[in-house]
């Protein structure tokens, strides 16, 4: 009777937490402070010491973009922050097949990975991919520093369900970061569009008097007609900048 209690207010918890990420997310205004405090409610929830998002890029380095800690982990040493990422076909197989990682130093004889193990305080840590715009992968990760334990099918279950919003979520704002990044360059080119339209209409409002005076005053010189020929171009100029 008090499992069950306990797996109700867990599931109460969980829906509870699913609710906040969505709500929390959704803005794209305050994502990047939104997104720290929804790694914090996922570490939290799940008891483990350090959550962070790590982006692949096509240099084969890697950059954590956000990150929470408890205070008993501290934060990801820089060096780790932005580094040169390794190759184990070990994990790959792991990847392709179970579409999650989990780095342990005692399964794999790798100075590398022993390296970052030791130097994040990490006795093990989980991988688990976020597809998203603007990386070719990403990862969120999950870090057991203080306390180990084996990562159940379910646990790992529930983490995906909490990815996924994350996942989602994370690639809705690079989507409008890109689009608003887009619309200040096509305002940006507006405006200067408009900046020589100007120039050019004030250049044929300047040129106008002359020219019918000169006209007036010259009547059947055929040099005259190359030159209307060029005032009438720069007229369909600057109709065609309005236009833009």
């Amino acid at each position: 009777m008090q499992t069950d209690n306990n797996t109700r207010f867990t599931n109460d918890v969980f829906s509870k937490l699913l609710l906040h990420l969505n709500t929390s997310l959704s803005s794209y205004r305050h994502f990047p402070r939104n997104i720290n405090s929804a790694l914090k409610s996922i570490g939290e929830f799940s008891k483990h010491d350090r959550v962070f998002i790590i982006e692949i890029h096509n240099n084969m380095t890697f950059t954590i973009t956000y990150e929470w800690c408890n205070k008993e982990a501290g934060p990801t040493p820089d060096k780790w922050k932005h580094a040169h990422i390794f190759y184990n076909p070990t994990l790959e197989k792991q990847l392709c097949t179970q579409n999650h990682i989990i780095i342990r130093d005692k399964d794999l004889a790798n100075p590398e990975i022993h390296t970052l193990l030791k130097e994040q305080n990490c006795q093990q840590m989980l991988l688990l991919p976020l597809f998203e715009s603007g990386a070719n992968l990403a990862f969120i990760s999950f870090l057991q520093c203080n306390y180990a334990h084996d990562w159940s099918a379910e646990e790992i279950q529930t983490l995906c369900q909490l990815s996924s919003v994350v996942a989602t979520r994370l690639n809705n704002y690079m989507l409008i970061h890109r689009l608003l990044f887009h619309l200040k360059k096509y305002h940006e080119q507006k405006t200067s569009f408009l900046l020589q339209y100007n120039r050019l209409k004030n250049i044929q409002i300047e040129l106008s008097p002359t020219w019918e005076k000169m006209k007036k005053n010259n009547p059947g010189i055929p040099e005259l007609t190359e030159i209307e020929q060029h005032i009438s171009n720069l007229d369909k100029i600057c109709q065609s900048l309005v236009e833009k």
